[in-house]
């Protein structure tokens, strides 16, 4: 009879109404309207018969915990409990209770539980950083933005197969790649195995450790030093004249300033005397330009640093690169402060280069410029906070300690003859100089450094006798 009922009901049309007629010829009306789900709440008898339920699902051997089909545990039922996973409610709890209490959790299986949002899950995030291991299998998961709420655990192993989300791609390659987007560390999907993510995650331990400078052997080291020494004393001399030894009859010189810099002021100063020779490709865009900027012979190299403003290195703030060594060729950079040398140098404002060198071997000649490049910039605020700021030794009433190593007259007059370059003062100031601080050539170059940035040295420490 129920059978044949259901058969003769017809669905009314208006606002959910539904009638049919009985078998005795009544006529039966039905009124239907929309209604939320109906709220399942977790009391803390039932928050405890879910948390005994999840210990005998849990593995502690494996960090494995098991909630397929949980609905379903025979264990619940026989509590008159049911607690579906997909219910806000009962999700929220699981949740709270892995996060309580088994936070070293690495696998888990949410196989057959209806669930439409992985919502709750977002703040294991922040807690279970070993879970690498969840199965989806036979949810409802529309949307592969679902799981963005899983985003940052480093999820290696992944079934999502059974969810609509799955049906939402044309092809495979797109569906591992919106996944793996999520999960760029995910070696499994599906039960498959994917290729090897590919990344730049090699870890800390990979990296060697900083060095300030880098120059492959000792013998090499000891060759650019003195090449650099006699550079920069020649260069920062006044006289620039004496660099054509320095360089190839054939050699290519490149200046360029940093792109936004060259008019800015905001460190203090313009590099404006600079910006005629800037040969910045990526200002200058004309061909013909180009090549103008580009220097070609040691005659026009020269005369182009020569007019250039006088400076002053701070050796101390070179640090060198060699990224090259063959047999009469070598290839290295060095990155350094200078300052223009003008009418008040004390207040001249710090600029940052880097210049980059290939030279090779001439017989009877050492070695000689072939290619340079150098680069202008401000310099940075911790490079100016560095550079020209050696301490001198704290002033002592008494007479300073004789050396432990007492230098020969030779080695003496060799001292003042590299201070006297290095610094531009007459041989009797290096003397003095020298003789004031035990003859530690260090310590007297930073003593130099001092009196000149506080402007004490007198003209005649610079005037040739």
């Amino acid at each position: 009879m129920l059978l044949n009922f259901m058969n003769d009901v017809m669905c009314g049309s208006l606002k959910g109404e539904m009638w049919g007629l009985t078998p005795d010829g009544f006529k039966l009306i039905t009124m239907t309207a929309r209604c939320s789900a109906p709220l399942v709440s977790i009391d803390a008898e039932a928050e405890e018969a879910i948390k005994n339920c999840m210990s005998s699902r849990y593995d502690a051997m494996t960090h494995n915990l098991n909630l397929a089909k949980f609905h379903n545990d025979p264990n619940m039922k026989s509590l008159g409990l049911y607690v579906p996973l997909n219910k806000p409610s009962v999700l929220n709890t699981i949740v709270k209770i892995i996060k309580e209490h088994i936070p070293e959790i690495e696998a888990l299986d949410l196989t057959d539980n209806k669930l439409y949002s992985l919502d709750p899950f977002n703040s294991l995030v922040s807690t279970c950083k070993q879970l690498k291991s969840i199965i989806l299998k036979n949810n409802k998961l529309r949307s592969v933005s679902e799981l963005n709420y899983l985003k940052g655990l480093e999820i290696t192993d992944l079934i999502l197969d059974g969810n609509p989300l799955c049906d939402d791609f044309k092809d495979k390659t797109s569906y591992i790649s919106a996944v793996r987007d999520r999960f760029p560390k995910l070696l499994n999907l599906d039960g498959h195995s994917l290729p090897a993510p590919i990344g730049f995650d090699l870890g800390p331990e990979t990296f060697p450790v900083s060095k300030k400078s880098f120059f492959a052997a000792d013998d090499v080291k000891d060759l650019v030093i003195q090449f650099l020494d006699q550079y920069y004393t020649i260069y920062d001399s006044g006289d620039r004249s004496k660099l054509l030894d320095a360089y190839h009859d054939q050699a290519n010189f490149s200046l360029c300033l940093s792109r936004h810099s060259h008019n800015s002021r905001s460190n203090g100063g313009s590099l404006a005397s600079y910006n005629l020779d800037n040969r910045n490709l990526l200002k200058v865009v004309d061909y013909s330009e180009r090549f103008k900027l580009l220097k070609q012979g040691k005659l026009a190299i020269v005369t182009t640093l020569s007019q250039l403003p006088q400076t002053m290195h701070d050796p101390t703030s070179f640090s060198v690169d060699i990224f090259h060594i063959s047999p009469g060729l070598m290839c290295f950079s060095v990155i350094g402060v200078f300052k223009e040398v003008g009418a008040d140098i004390n207040n001249a404002t710090l600029k940052t280069f880097s210049r980059t060198y290939v030279v090779v071997a001439t017989p009877g000649h050492g070695f000689v410029i072939t290619n340079e490049t150098l680069f202008i910039a401000h310099a940075s605020q911790e490079q100016q906070a560095k550079a020209f700021k050696v301490p001198a030794p704290t002033p002592s009433p008494s007479p300073a300690p004789p050396s432990t190593e007492e230098k020969s007259a030779n080695e003496k007059q060799m001292l003042v003859i590299e201070l006297s370059k290095q610094t531009g003062m007459n041989v009797d100031f290096s003397t003095k100089c020298l003789e004031e601080n035990d003859w530690d050539y260090q310590r007297s170059f930073a003593v130099f450094l001092k009196f000149q940035s506080e402007g004490k040295l007198p003209p005649e420490a610079f005037i040739n006798m």
